[in-house]
């Protein structure tokens, strides 16, 4: 069984820039597709830069980036005809912190067929950690406008995020590998299960499928055949 992704690569004038990549979440077991992971080249820049100035153009503030991010995909989806769902999108830490990032992203889809309700913001778990806000605080206003929110941990696993706010989380994202060597991330992902939040693993094999959901992981992103 094979999965591969799509990639979306504009072929005419009208077609939607930057180049996207649609990377679907695959049940281990059933071989169904669960949303759809976005790739890109384009990244929003974590770290301030210092120097002199090169130019008069203001830079976009976290929030402002993240929702012409997601203007952008709103247009690729609807060229592409993409159809998996939850769309999931990795947004900038510092939109945790920005309370005017969850209004600037609904503004985007307002006139748009999407709704909030199909995309997924996913931010980096050490992201919780470096918020200016309580962890329950950061995510409340992006749930409240409909959007969900996703946790990748395949970078840092460490930090603590509360019971009650895994309530509040679609998808948490691991590397299978990671998993069954670190004991710290195994607690996340049984505190996620037991939340009800769907656990990703990325690069996991076909054959581990059962063992897997065992633990709460249902879903793979590139799954992979033994040699």
């Amino acid at each position: 069984m094979e999965f591969t992704s799509l990639r979306y690569r504009p072929q005419t004038a009208e077609a939607p820039h930057p180049i996207f990549r649609f990377e679907p979440a695959i049940h281990l077991c059933s071989g169904e597709k669960v949303g759809a992971f976005v790739e890109t080249h384009r990244q929003f820049a974590e770290q301030p830069k210092f120097g002199p100035a090169t130019g008069t153009i203001t830079p976009l503030s976290a929030g402002e980036w993240l929702a012409a991010h997601i203007a952008d995909i709103v247009l690729a989806t609807a060229h592409y005809g993409v159809v998996d769902r939850p769309i999931v999108v990795n947004a900038p830490s510092a939109c945790l912190s920005d309370r005017a990032t969850p209004a600037l992203c609904l503004e985007q889809i307002t006139n748009s067929p999407l709704c909030a309700q199909e995309f997924s913001l996913e931010f980096e778990n050490a992201a919780f950690e470096t918020c200016d806000l309580e962890t329950m605080a950061a995510v409340r206003p992006f749930r409240q406008r409909g959007f969900r929110v996703s946790v990748d941990a395949r970078r840092n696993w460490t930090t603590h995020i509360p019971a009650h706010v895994w309530l509040m989380v679609d998808t948490l994202r691991i590397h299978a590998e990671q998993f069954e060597t670190d004991i710290a991330l195994q607690d996340t992902v049984s505190a996620a299960s037991q939340a009800g939040v769907s656990i990703v693993a990325v690069g996991a094999r076909w054959r581990d499928g059962e063992a897997l959901a065992e633990h709460g992981i249902c879903y793979g992103i590139k799954p992979r055949t033994d040699a």
